[in-house]
């Protein structure tokens, strides 16, 4: 009997400390997000860049152009589950938590990052096609290869277009939440909070 008690104070401390930590933090506006996003695009494009222009002009090696995409989103998933940030979200001062505030764990991590993996998918389907294409493998100059690119199926535009969809109906969600989360928040029970200078 005394051990239950016990247990049942101390989750009526959990959910006082949870409450009272809900109502102290200030959760990342949209501008803040954009800004780590733009920062960890800028971090990663040296070696995005060069892998695309060894895989695409130098070597024309497929996966070389996949492995682009995979830094990225091993970037994301590593620094999100580990410190709870990227490099772009420790410079603007934001941090990714549960919806409780406490640290990711993987599924969550990777429930968030939903749109970087299909569009990783997407990617390589879109590579495979091109490297698989004679005119893409007889390009030596710069706009060869931009032609090439262009004879590829139309669809590859509509699923950019779609991409695009979802970026916007994200940042519908978020601009219509009190805790400002997007659809990817959502799916993965987190949040995006500033960070305070103690944590």
């Amino acid at each position: 009997m005394y051990l239950i008690k016990i247990n049942m104070q101390q989750e009526i401390i959990d959910v006082l400390s949870e409450e009272a930590e809900a109502d102290n933090v200030v959760y990342a506006t949209f501008w803040k997000r954009v800004g780590a996003t733009l920062l960890d695009g800028l971090i990663l494009s040296p070696v995005n860049y060069g892998l695309i222009f060894l895989s695409m002009v130098y070597y024309k090696i497929y996966v070389l152009a996949v492995l682009s995409g995979m830094v990225h989103l091993v970037y994301k998933l590593y620094m999100e589950k580990k410190y709870g940030q990227t490099l772009g979200k420790m410079v603007v001062r934001i941090k990714v938590t549960g919806d409780a505030f406490q640290p990711l764990d993987y599924a969550q991590t990777l429930k968030r990052n939903y749109y970087y993996v299909l569009s990783m998918i997407f990617s390589a389907i879109i590579c495979m096609n091109l490297f698989s294409t004679e005119a893409f493998q007889h390009a030596d100059t710069y706009m060869e290869l931009m032609k090439a690119q262009q004879m590829q199926a139309p669809v590859y535009k509509y699923l950019q277009y779609a991409f695009s969809g979802v970026f916007f109906i994200d940042i519908l969600f978020m601009l219509n939440d009190d805790r400002k989360k997007t659809v990817h928040d959502r799916w993965g029970n987190t949040v995006v909070i500033k960070k305070p200078a103690d944590m």
